[in-house]
């Protein structure tokens, strides 16, 4: 075979594949060279807009309210304590029993504090971890039925910034440059979960 003929073939071969890639439909799932189908998803707008998401917000603030309330109605009783103290004499025969009161009352605050803290910031962990478990189920689970087996973390396509370190933050963390809007799965994500939650209530 000839040279030339060789190279007439690879030439009609290039002109083959640029033909069927040119004539796929919009939407037509991304395939990697090593043969791997890729989508997107945008995890933030996922954590933003899952209903169970925003109702564990809202369930957590109204925890951190009701601490904080507590909080400071224990510390009015404290100084309440403190200003009794700093109103009687030392040498007052009943000034050792009204300083009992008032470290005991502190301390009682302190341990009651960092007790129910710690519940919280547990109680928040428990949230997440289930919020995200859910994610990362859903987002295999409509990546199978649609036929990916790789799906890549979208970030939000705005590129404004308030100075050169936030843009620069932005390029370097950024995970996709582009992607055909065909193969973002997040709508379908996301519709699943708030599905799947509003069953659950």
């Amino acid at each position: 075979m000839t040279n030339s003929r060789i190279a007439l073939l690879v030439s009609l071969g290039c002109l083959i594949t640029a033909l069927v890639v040119l004539s796929l439909p919009t939407g037509t799932i991304a395939q990697s060279a090593g043969g791997s189908t890729v989508a997107v998803c945008d995890l933030g707008e996922l954590i933003n807009e899952y209903e169970y998401s925003k109702d564990m917000v809202e369930t957590l603030t109204t925890a951190k309210n009701e601490l904080t309330a507590e909080m400071e109605a224990r510390d009015a009783k404290i100084q309440a304590q403190q200003d009794v103290l700093m109103g009687l004499n030392e040498e007052y025969e009943g000034y050792d029993e009204q300083l009992k009161i008032y470290r005991e009352m502190v301390i009682e605050a302190q341990i009651w504090v960092e007790t129910e803290e710690m519940a919280l910031a547990r109680r928040n962990l428990n949230f997440r971890r289930t919020m995200y478990q859910n994610i990362l189920d859903t987002v295999a689970h409509v990546a199978q039925d649609e036929g990916y087996t790789l799906v890549l973390v979208r970030d939000s396509r705005d590129t404004s910034a308030d100075n050169i370190q936030d843009l620069v933050s932005k390029m370097q963390n950024r995970k996709v440059l582009y992607n055909d809007d065909g193969v973002d799965i997040t709508e379908t994500v996301l519709s699943d979960l708030n599905l799947a939650y509003q069953k659950q209530r």
